[in-house]
């Protein structure tokens, strides 16, 4: 059974209050009286979601895998779907070329890459490997993100699957944890990183940050095992 998000404010709480998430140097029960505001939680569990996810390994969060076929002709396109490269799991494109409709996997790339890519024969894209690109479009109100396929094909369809971005954290018993219970510990030890900075214990702020890292990193290794 997925966990609750409410469960999760109540973990995070006790969390706060029990001296075995800390070394025994800290005193054990110094801080069980600790007043963070429910703010000041929410706040920390949003924060903590976002590293998180920026984070981990792809495979955790297929419950966030989302499809689209973007029904576009042209090889440039503006949407506010997709926030970054990093979030684009595959990108299909199809297309015509001499009466011929092709469909092909295109590599994906940040748009910072393409003159990286232009300028070195090996990376550059062809109509056999394409290449998408993309990027934040600066100055733009709806923070859209800009897409482009190189080399300027003939385009029909692109078929995308791609992480969304999932809603912020409450305290609502009806909604599930969607990043799965695998991710649990390190939610709860980024959120303690940031509740103690707020009250000012770097000390105790860098030790939760760590035990976070470190559960990524052993999350990871399931899937890059040679980190």
């Amino acid at each position: 059974m997925a966990t609750k998000q409410s469960d999760i404010f109540e973990m995070l709480r006790r969390s706060m209050e029990e001296p075995t998430i800390y070394d025994a140097s800290f005193g054990g029960l110094a801080d069980a009286n600790n007043n963070f505001s429910y703010d000041e939680k929410k706040d920390s569990l949003r924060k903590s979601q976002n590293f998180v996810l920026s984070s981990v390994d792809n495979n955790y969060l297929t419950s966030l895998y989302t499809s689209k076929t973007f029904a576009t002709t042209s090889a440039t396109f503006s949407t506010s779907e997709i926030l970054s490269a990093d979030d684009i799991i595959s990108a299909k494109v199809t297309y015509t070329a001499d009466g011929v409709v092709t469909s092909t996997y295109a590599e994906v790339h940040r748009i910072e890459d393409k003159l990286k890519h232009f300028n070195n024969d090996y990376l550059k894209p062809t109509s056999e490997y394409p290449v998408m690109y993309v990027g934040s479009l600066t100055g733009v109100a709806d923070g859209s993100t800009k897409v482009v396929i190189d080399p300027s094909l003939n385009i029909t369809a692109i078929e995308m699957t791609y992480l969304q971005e999932p809603d912020a954290l409450i305290d609502d018993n009806s909604k599930d944890y969607i990043l799965g219970d695998e991710t649990l510990n390190a939610l709860l030890y980024f959120a303690e990183a940031e509740l103690w900075s707020y009250d000012n214990k770097p000390t105790r702020s860098k030790l939760a940050y760590e035990k976070g890292n470190k559960e990524i990193e052993t999350l990871n290794e399931r899937f890059n095992p040679e980190l």
